[in-house]
């Protein structure tokens, strides 16, 4: 893991074994770093004086340079011009992602302020409730993440994306979000339950991923693994990866 320190004494000290007679009185637990240094767990880099962005926390820093700063640790200030890339393109996110069958990303704005932001809905939805979920997230996904340079919103019926970075076109498969589904599969059932949620699955991904629904890379079914029970499954890509990175995704 790098540390990054603009004082060079700090990182000889963090980087050198020996104990020299002015160093002897160090308290204890700053020998911390020396001690993960030599085990190779962190790295000194020097950093330059006028790059610090640690001083954003700990000086009085110039509009221009705090929000610089700002934005290399994850965030934005509220009146900047990234600010109001991001609410230009979320306002406009719900009506594009209706028109365009349920998916829709687009840029605004110019390096280093340019806002890449994507809209999914469920492949099962209507363009009413598609519409609905989308604007609910637009709006939701800035007071939940009122200052972060990139977010995610997932809700029941469609998902919302902004990032300061290219996310087009690309798999990710982190961050992601596991919610327990809070019934319970009785003992004698188990066995024969894990057998038809794993073909039921491994039929939808194989569906989705080869393009053979009617919305690309969408499937959805069920099966029944008991006389009386059913189990319901649901796979989505993004229409903007490659089938192989879809695939591998599901």
């Amino acid at each position: 893991m790098p540390l990054h320190c603009d004082n060079q004494s700090a990182i000889h000290l963090a980087e050198n074994p020996k104990f020299y007679a002015r160093t002897k009185h160090v308290e204890v637990h700053y020998h911390f770093v020396r001690e993960k240094v030599l085990q190779g767990k962190i790295k000194m880099c020097q950093t330059k004086t006028k790059d610090q962005v640690a001083d954003i926390f700990t000086k009085g820093l110039n509009a221009t340079k705090f929000a610089n700063f700002g934005k290399q640790l994850g965030t934005f200030a509220t009146n900047s011009t990234y600010a109001n890339n991001l609410y230009l393109i979320l306002s406009s996110l719900p009506s594009n992602v209706t028109a365009n069958g349920g998916f829709y990303n687009a840029s605004a704005g110019q390096d280093p302020n340019k806002v890449y932001a994507l809209a999914l809905c469920r492949g099962d939805l209507d363009t009413g409730k598609c519409y609905t979920c989308t604007n609910t997230s637009s709006l939701e996904i800035t007071k939940q993440c009122p200052d972060q340079n990139e977010a995610i919103r997932w809700g029941a019926e469609c998902i919302l994306r902004y990032s300061n970075r290219n996310i087009f076109g690309t798999m990710e498969v982190s961050p992601f979000q596991c919610v327990p589904n809070p019934n319970n599969i009785s003992s004698t059932d188990l066995d024969q339950f894990n057998q038809t949620l794993n073909n039921l699955m491994g039929s939808l991904v194989n569906q989705a991923s080869l393009g053979s629904s009617s919305i690309k890379y969408f499937a959805v079914g069920d099966k029944s693994f008991s006389s009386s029970r059913n189990v319901y499954g649901l796979v989505q890509c993004t229409p903007d990866i490659s089938q192989m990175d879809c695939n591998s995704c599901l």
